[in-house]
Order: structure tokens, then C-alpha cells, then sequence
């Protein structure tokens, strides 16, 4: 991914459509230069405003919390990545991976661009799943 001018990051931020009190995620993100989300992914919207205080909060972040809708286009690695930052074990790290990667199959296959409003049956099947487990 090569360096962006402002005016070409800035028109692709204005694209998402994300409110006043919402930030944005994206491929935008540190001037275009972030490998962190996959090419489909077009940005997101989160209104996080806390930091999550261990592994299981970050998990409910990412899968159907504040989150969900950035991490929808985040790559495994970028995943791997923010669980670490948590203390997640590798079960819990792949646990993480495995609802985003099910979220992102679901986006694509029903043939929706991954710029995300809100949440889908796939964020939330995975949630319940970790949660019925855990």
C-alpha cells in the first residue's frame, strides 16, 4: 500500500460516513501506510471510548462490541496483534481470529462491501459460541 496525499485520505475517511462522535478505522489510518486491514475492507465507525481491561472485554470488543465494525476488515496478524495487547492465550487469540475471519466469509459471500454499519448474524453467532464456551 503506497502513501496516500491528505485530500485522497481525507475523501476516502468523508466516504465511511462516520458520525461526530465516532472515530475512524480503516486503510486511511496512519496516512494510508497500515497494513493492518484486509483489501476488500473499505473502513469502518467505532464510538470506543475505553480501553478494554483484559482479554475477554477485548474479545467482546472486537467480535460484537464497540469494535466490530473496524475489526471486520482487520487481517489475522492485526487480530493476533490486539489480543496480545490483552494477555490472550492462543486459544482465546484464535478464538478472536476465527469470529472475525466468520464475519468477514459472511460480508463477502453475501456480496456486501465490508464497510459496516452495524452488527451481522456472524459476529453475533461466533459471540455466543465463545461465550458458551468460555
Amino acid at each position: 500500500m503506497g502513501r496516500q496525499s491528505e485530500a485522497e485520505l481525507k475523501k476516502e475517511i468523508e466516504a465511511v460516513g462516520c458520525g461526530k462522535k465516532e472515530m475512524y478505522c480503516g486503510p486511511a489510518e496512519n496516512q494510508g501506510m497500515t497494513d493492518a486491514y484486509i483489501p476488500e475492507f473499505k473502513g469502518g465507525c467505532h464510538d470506543c471510548t475505553e480501553s478494554p481491561a483484559d482479554c475477554k472485554e477485548a474479545i467482546k470488543e472486537v467480535t460484537t462490541g464497540c469494535f466490530a465494525d473496524c475489526s471486520v476488515g482487520m487481517t489475522p496478524e492485526a487480530v493476533a496483534a490486539m489480543m496480545k495487547q490483552f494477555q490472550c492465550s492462543e486459544a482465546e487469540t484464535q478464538e478472536a481470529q476465527a469470529a472475525v475471519a466468520a464475519e468477514q466469509k459472511a460480508m463477502l459471500s453475501a456480496g456486501h462491501s465490508l464497510l459496516v454499519n452495524g452488527f451481522s448474524l456472524a459476529a453475533l453467532a461466533a459471540a455466543a459460541v465463545y461465550s458458551a464456551v468460555c
